[in-house]
């Protein structure tokens, strides 16, 4: 980017590394979902947020420099790389949607277990001054 123009080459370039990157981050995350590192996750979380800012000025000056996208061979190669990389972040992502949808789902299961449980203790332990604790067995 030089002279106040900006090169649409390198603008390319820099989307490629920048969607790689992306692509790597959502595949970590992924992992870190499945293993439940949540810290970890959330630190990946930040990353994404990070490269798809970066990947959004890209693309406002790649907006500036339009009219020269595609003038060669390698600008086309760079654009179905670009591509490329769209489709593999949208697939990680979506992975990263479903495994989240089920530990939710879980999350909610184990939430309703507890709380059937939680209300059996609190009626065993409201009770009436007349009436007897425990059950007698010798009745």
């Amino acid at each position: 980017m030089t002279g106040g123009r900006h090169d649409p080459r390198e603008i390319r370039r820099r989307k490629i590394k920048a969607l790689g990157m992306y692509v790597v981050a959502t595949r970590e995350l992924r992992e870190a979902l499945e293993g439940g590192d949540y810290g970890r996750a959330e630190a990946l979380m930040d990353r994404r947020d990070e490269l798809v800012r970066v990947i959004g000025v890209l693309d406002r000056y790649g907006s500036l420099e339009a009219p020269s996208l595609s003038a060669s061979p390698a600008a086309d190669e760079e654009i179905r790389e670009m591509r490329r990389l769209l489709v593999a972040a949208r697939e990680e992502n979506e992975r990263c949607a479903d495994l989240l949808a089920q530990q939710c789902l879980h999350l909610r299961e184990e939430i309703a277990r507890l709380e059937k449980g939680e209300k059996g203790l609190r009626r065993y332990g409201a009770r009436d001054p007349g009436q007897a604790r425990f059950l007698s067995l010798r009745s």
